[in-house]
């Protein structure tokens, strides 16, 4: 996953008068790879600006932060375990329509995930995405910038550190609105805590 994210990243920043340079290459690759373990593993380290990348690499870092690492590491987001399981649910749905009568339980680790275990990943999902939603809307109604209402907010829900326009790896914090700071202060700890633990 890893790879494939660096990847991608490499090849949009890559122009076609690089091609022919190993050098350039390589560190094209090098800060793509460690951009993308930085905000997987939510260590929040920088090597460069990403913020100067195209755009279409800041939405792939924020799918790495939303996704996070693998589940009882000590880094934030969904984590991939979660993931996995919702993709694996939705390919047996599909496959459901066609096969309606077939049996068709979804398993992780040769292990048959329980519904109830299946309702509280695809719960703990849209709780996250709406919470998402709901604190991009109240950081922009503070004044923050688009940008960085959704890069402070996935990052902070995801403890990540860094997000992007202002708040980006060569930014800080410092420009954001006090009520801001105190909101992202608590999407910081719902995310750290677990949304089921702070909000019961």
């Amino acid at each position: 996953i890893v790879l494939f994210f660096t990847l991608i990243i490499t090849f949009s920043l890559l122009d076609i008068s690089q091609l022919h340079s190993i050098q350039a290459i390589e560190k094209t690759f090098r800060d793509a790879l460690f951009q993308v373990s930085s905000m997987m593993t939510t260590t929040g380290f920088a090597t460069a600006d990403y913020t100067l990348w195209m755009p279409v690499t800041w939405i792939v870092l924020l799918l790495v932060m939303i996704t996070g690492a693998s589940a009882g590491s000590t880094a934030g987001g969904v984590k991939l375990i979660r993931i996995v399981i919702v993709f694996k649910f939705c390919y047996y749905e599909f496959k459901r329509f066609i096969h309606p009568n077939a049996v068709l339980p979804v398993r992780y680790n040769e292990h048959i995930v329980k519904d109830d275990t299946m309702t509280r990943i695809l719960a703990f999902i849209t709780l996250y995405l709406m919470i998402a939603a709901f604190g991009i809307l109240i950081l922009t109604i503070s004044g923050m910038g688009f940008l960085e209402s959704v890069g402070g907010l996935i990052s902070c829900l995801g403890d990540v550190g860094p997000g992007l326009g202002s708040n980006g790896p060569m930014g800080s914090y410092a420009d954001t609105p006090t009520f801001s700071k105190w909101f992202l202060a608590l999407i910081m700890l719902v995310g750290r805590l677990e949304l089921f633990t702070v909000l019961l």
